[in-house]
């Protein structure tokens, strides 16, 4: 195919903001997680696509399946749509307990 350009699992970009690897990203309307750590003047590959693990709100469960959306004030995901960003679903069920959660984004 000439019009072929990649298989499109990364966006490589220049963020506004410093970040580290494993960060949760958005540009525009793109959701991502950092590869690497970024520093907001250099190019920074993001991954978006895959399943990754992130920090979870506290004494908040997510079911497998669940729509999973993220909270920019504290930077973790939740189950509740109001206020928050769609960032994929959930992969594998998370108990209240537990700190962080599995999502899939792409």
């Amino acid at each position: 195919m000439k019009n072929y350009i990649e298989k499109g699992e990364f966006l490589h970009t220049v963020l506004e903001d410093t970040v580290k690897g494993g960060d949760l990203v958005i540009k525009e309307d793109t959701i991502g997680v950092a590869v690497s750590d970024g520093n907001g003047v250099d190019l920074c590959a993001v991954a978006v696509e895959g399943v990754f693990e992130l920090p979870k709100a506290t004494a908040v469960a997510l079911n497998q399946g669940k729509k999973a959306y993220f909270i920019s004030a504290d930077k973790t995901v939740t189950g509740v749509a109001s206020g928050n960003t769609l960032i994929g679903y959930v992969w594998e069920t998370a108990d209240a307990t537990n700190p962080v959660v599995r999502v899939k984004i792409g």
